[in-house]
């Protein structure tokens, strides 16, 4: 097991200028997530927004992502400071909070994360301190394990991406490009010129002020491109949509055979 605690070595990597990849894990399933820890993937990110999982599941599928030493992050509905206290208690290592539009939304959103003095988060640490056998160092070293992302999703984010990326405490930009484009008036297209010099200008602004930048892509390929242009938290698809692409390769190879037949 690695002895360096799975958030801040998240932290370390990102800031050496790694490429992280990542799976997003929508299927209420920890054993899916279990078997994910025997990849060869950086981090793991429990869906709780459009994913089948809530948030009183989310301690089983942490501690299925525990077990392999990754990196896990928890993607809340909203931004909800009590969710957000509850998922951390449970032992998530990181946040991703969706549809943050400019930089007074991620300013909360790092207070709801952080223990005073630096934000508001309530003490309650069950899982995190390892059951109250290790609270107090539980309590000094959450504000600066913990990982925070706020997802660019709108043209209002993109407008205040300086403002955003200068907030102290963010420390991951997450591009999510269907509701990008939608907020672009590309509805469906992500791939339009339009998005792309939005998604480009989220880059640029992360990269100079030191910030970490992902953005959310389906399959290993996308990935691969954005990683080449600079993108440093990608993930490599969905366990719901590998699942279907996978079975639709295998059952695509049997039917061939039973139509030559």
């Amino acid at each position: 097991m690695h002895s360096v605690h799975p958030g801040l070595r998240f932290k370390e990597r990102m800031k050496n200028g790694e490429a992280l990849l990542g799976a997003w894990c929508a299927l209420d399933s920890p054993a899916t997530i279990e078997a994910m820890t025997h990849l060869d993937l950086d981090w793991l990110m429990i869906d709780c927004e459009h994913g089948l999982t809530g948030a009183e599941r989310c301690l089983v599928q942490i501690q299925a992502a525990d077990r392999g030493g990754k990196t896990v992050f928890v993607r809340v509905p909203h931004l909800e400071p009590s969710l957000i206290g509850r998922v951390l208690d449970a032992g998530a290592h990181g946040i991703m909070v969706p549809k943050v539009d400019n930089a007074q939304e991620a300013a909360k959103v790092v207070e709801a994360c952080r223990y005073p003095p630096a934000g508001q988060r309530g003490i309650g640490p069950h899982r995190s301190s390892s059951y109250f056998t290790a609270t107090a160092d539980a309590l000094s070293r959450a504000n600066g394990r913990l990982v925070i992302a706020v997802q660019i999703e709108s043209r209002e984010a993109v407008d205040a991406i300086d403002e955003i990326v200068a907030v102290p405490g963010v420390d991951v930009v997450f591009v999510g490009p269907a509701d990008l484009s939608a907020s672009l008036g590309h509805f469906g297209d992500p791939g339009h010129e339009e998005v792309e010099q939005a998604v480009h200008r989220v880059l640029d602004h992360a990269l100079q002020q030191g910030v970490g930048v992902g953005i959310y892509c389906n399959s290993g390929k996308t990935a691969a491109r954005r990683v080449e242009r600079g993108f440093q938290m990608v993930n490599v698809g969905n366990d719901f949509g590998l699942l279907v692409r996978a079975m639709q390769e295998q059952i695509a190879a049997a039917r061939a055979a039973i139509v030559a037949g």
